[in-house]
């Protein structure tokens, strides 16, 4: 960054001047591990004047969201008004994020594709076949390119659990 002008195909890079001072700062939008390093301020006057800056990007992972899908329509979160499901989610460690969907009566109109989209990993999908009777299984496919598992033993219940490890950006789908 040379002046006003800055000199880099990061867009996340911007000389940033604040406002009635003589005072710049460097701004790194969505800073990334790869960012971390040493860093040159150099103030053009003579002699030339040189600032050296250390920076360290601390590991974080980014907060998870994730939305649930039955036949590419997305499941309310507001059980109240009678919807069928009931979503939790929590943190499990250091790095896994749980995310369930519990289908009270599962019925055979509940049989279809079931999608855990995470805002911060890849979606994976898997079709369960909801079965009457005296049988106490499920057919399942799996959709996903990570080998999710579905395995599925109905009482009354569907339990369809996603544990999404953040740093990795993997998924996979999984029942209790």
């Amino acid at each position: 960054m040379v002046g006003l002008a800055t000199y880099t195909a990061d867009e996340r890079f911007q000389a940033v001047h604040m406002n009635r001072s003589e005072d710049w700062m460097l701004q790194i939008k969505r800073t990334q591990p790869t960012d971390a390093g040493d860093y040159e301020c150099q103030i053009n006057i003579h002699p030339l004047i040189f600032y050296f800056v250390r920076l360290t990007v601390p590991a974080w992972s980014p907060r998870c969201y994730v939305f649930w899908y039955h036949n590419d329509r997305m499941i309310n979160y507001d059980t109240a008004k009678g919807g069928p499901g009931n979503i939790s989610g929590g943190k499990r460690g250091q790095d896994v994020y749980v995310s369930s969907l519990f289908i009270r009566n599962a019925r055979p109109q509940d049989t279809g594709n079931y999608t855990c989209g995470p805002s911060n990993a890849d979606s994976t999908s898997v079709i369960v076949h909801v079965l009457n009777g005296e049988k106490r299984a499920a057919m399942q496919h799996d959709l996903s390119p990570s080998g999710a598992l579905l395995r599925v033993t109905l009482d009354s219940s569907l339990v369809l659990c996603a544990v999404l490890t953040t740093l990795g950006a993997t998924s996979r789908i999984a029942s209790f």
